[in-house]
Parts: C-alpha cells; structure tokens; sequence
C-alpha cells in the first residue's frame, strides 16, 4: 500500500487494510493454538524433551512465529538501519512498528 502511494498508484486501501485487520485476527488465533499442539506433542512423547531435534524447531519456530507478530503488529524489534539504533540510543526504547501506526491511525 505503502509503495503503490509512493508512486502514485491508485489502490483499493480499505481492501487492503481489511486483509491485515483478518490477518491480525487469524493470526492471534493460530498462536494461542501453540500451546495446545506443543501438549498434544508433549503427551504423545511421554512428557520428555530427550533427543528430540524436530520438537526442538517446532518450538523454535514457533518462538520466531510470535517475534515476527510483535515486530510487525506492535513493536520493531528488528533494527533495519542506522535510523533505528539512533532512535534506540536517543529514546531508549523500541520503535512502534509501521504497520501498527498504520493499522492504529485507521481504527483497526
């Protein structure tokens, strides 16, 4: 959306803005399933974690699933360039993630 403004493109913005508000939403569902499925997984390995690599990425990759939530619904997380270090070091804290200003200054 971003980019189609930028050059002057003319879009459909609330069609856009309402696939990253069900987005939003199917997202929050699909993570709070995580514990759920992390249990069934437990349960089926007789409650241990011993030498189990896939279960060990599962996890792993399920830690990223909810970073990668936060730095684009909440809160940067990922420093992209000089201006986000400077911005850490002068306000001593993390940046509003663009999408969420985005989604926020369109009441979603």
């Amino acid at each position: 959306m971003k980019l189609y403004s930028l050059i002057g493109k003319l879009i459909n913005q609330e069609k856009y803005l309402e696939f990253f508000r069900k987005s939003k939403k199917i997202n929050l569902v699909l993570m709070g399933l995580i514990p759920l499925f992390l249990i069934i997984q437990l349960m089926l390995q007789n409650w241990t974690f011993t030498n189990n690599k896939m279960l060990f990425w599962g996890v792993l990759a399920n830690v990223f699933t909810i970073l990668e939530y936060i730095n684009y619904y909440h809160t940067q997380l990922m420093m992209d360039n000089k201006y986000d270090i400077e911005y850490l070091i002068r306000n001593k804290k993390l940046k509003r993630a663009s999408l969420a200003k985005d989604l926020m200054e369109n009441k979603i």
